[in-house]
């Protein structure tokens, strides 16, 4: 799915490129920081160095808002491309460091190399939108936490209904209902979601 409306990213960074609204990157900021720092720890840096990655990536976003041409690739193949650099850049630095306390060779340097990045970039997208839609759905229905329990156990992490029942004193009749309400509750909140970030 990629749209160019304007509470798509791509809509924002165009809108922000244009007239420097720092509302609309504050939205680009609250949208991809979570997914910045959680890429950054997949690939193995401490919260702390994550942190500094994804400041810098936001950072570099803003700088070259002005340079994002959507004719020439998703928004987020281009915030990845920036992040990725950010990411390497630490890498470098941290090395560096490493080198000067002769300390053994970092694991931090066979990051440039990694294939599975931009696999990890699209995993910490879907589960950012995931987990904002579980959100959503806390905030905008009846639904009780032991039902929302329920459904993220069954739903999401695909384990049993008959352990689920028993964890949380419900029966396996109701750990089915609970699935079957919250997926019609959560379903418009991921569409919006996924059309905001861009996902297919």
């Amino acid at each position: 799915m990629c749209s160019s409306g304007p509470d798509s990213t791509t809509g924002l960074l165009l809108r922000f490129a244009a007239t420097g609204n720092t509302q609309d990157f504050r939205a680009i900021h609250d949208r991809y920081r979570p997914i910045v720092l959680g890429w950054a720890i997949r690939c193995g840096f401490t919260r702390e160095e994550a942190e500094d990655i994804a400041q810098e990536t936001l950072l570099r976003v803003a700088d070259n808002a002005d340079r994002f041409d959507p004719k020439r690739g998703s928004t987020s193949a281009w915030l990845l491309s920036i992040a990725r650099r950010c990411l390497q850049d630490a890498a470098r630095s941290h090395q560096r460091e490493r080198n000067r306390q002769t300390l053994p060779e970092s694991r931090w340097a066979e990051l440039a190399g990694h294939d599975d990045l931009a696999a990890r970039w699209e995993q910490e997208c879907r589960q950012t939108v995931l987990a904002r839609a579980v959100d959503g759905l806390r905030r905008s229905t009846r639904c009780d936490e032991k039902t929302i329990a329920a459904f993220i156990r069954f739903a999401l992490q695909e384990e049993s209904a008959q352990s689920i029942a028993r964890d949380l004193g419900l029966s396996v009749e109701q750990v089915y209902v609970a699935k079957s309400r919250c997926v019609d509750h959560i379903r418009p909140l991921l569409e919006r979601l996924q059309a905001e970030y861009e996902l297919e």
